[in-house]
């Protein structure tokens, strides 16, 4: 079955390819790093970026001693752990009891586990938490969003988005372990290891629900965001279907808009790859998959 296939190494490193964008963009704050594109590049929504800083693109990456050291806190037993739980291999233990979950359909019992889950792990690791609802005429669930407030730049923010619900299967029980739970567990130890330091930039873990249904709760809370606060979001990157890789190729996709600062952010992230020695093949792709 899928599911037993996330466990491999890929999900690690699918984490940590993700996790080295926002730690070289905020963690240290006198690193020459200039020229930073602004870029928005989630899922059915696309980057921007002011006319005057499209004239340079180019970004000095350099290895940082503190990336190294967050790349030694990774724990593989502890995502796998997670990773039981979300996709009812394990019974999920939150503050109310323990349940199986058996899907995490948007709208469901098990999607509400799943998302107490998050609420509860991530305050006990000190953010700040809430739920954001939403509804449709044919949908209703919430999003999870955690902040860790930015010390030189509070109000720009950094977002690592992934979608916490699944689609239904054939079977009785459909785990959606690659989709989305790997990406789920990625989000999980990034928040774990990130709590320990401080970036000049805000964080934002966003967990968002009704992705299977057409993005509603990525839109949902888009519409309702004002000008100021739509302004604030400078960097976003998307986690799908991270933890399996059916042909062993370890080929690391990274799609962008085509927009120059969604182009910018992705071949970034592909040369943090190489810079740190990951056992990953980035393979930078237009449009959405």
């Amino acid at each position: 079955m899928k599911k037993k296939n996330v466990i491999l190494p890929a999900l690690t490193l699918a984490f940590l390819s993700s996790f080295f964008a926002i730690s070289i963009l905020t963690i240290k704050f006198n690193q020459p790093i200039k020229n930073l594109v602004k870029a928005y590049v989630i899922r059915y929504s696309y980057a921007y970026l002011e006319p005057e800083a499209q004239k340079d693109l180019e970004i000095n990456i350099i290895p940082l001693d503190q990336v190294w050291e967050m790349l030694g806190k990774v724990n593989q037993d502890r995502a796998l752990n997670d990773l039981r739980q979300l996709t009812g291999e394990d019974p999920i233990c939150i503050r109310s009891g323990c349940y199986t979950i058996t899907d995490r359909l948007s709208g469901s019992e098990g999607l509400d586990w799943a998302q107490d889950y998050l609420y509860e792990n991530l305050v006990n690791m000190g953010y700040s938490v809430e739920f954001h609802s939403w509804s449709t005429p044919d949908y209703a669930d919430q999003n999870v969003i955690a902040r860790k407030q930015g010390v030189l730049k509070p109000t720009e923010e950094v977002y690592f988005v992934a979608h916490v619900d699944g689609a239904r299967s054939y079977d009785a029980h459909f785990p959606a372990a690659d989709d989305n739970a790997s990406s789920v567990v990625n989000g999980l130890e990034l928040a774990r290891i990130l709590s320990n330091y401080q970036f000049k930039r805000t964080l934002v873990l966003f967990f968002s629900s009704g992705e299977e249904q057409g993005s509603k709760g990525v839109r949902a809370y888009l519409d309702q965001l004002s000008s100021e606060e739509f302004g604030a979001i400078k960097y976003v990157v998307n986690h799908d279907m991270t933890g399996y890789d059916d042909n062993h190729d370890k080929v690391m996709e990274l799609f962008h808009g085509g927009h120059p600062p969604s182009v910018g952010l992705t071949q970034m992230m592909s040369e943090i790859i190489g810079i740190y020695h990951l056992d990953l093949v980035p393979k930078v792709v237009v449009g959405c998959p």
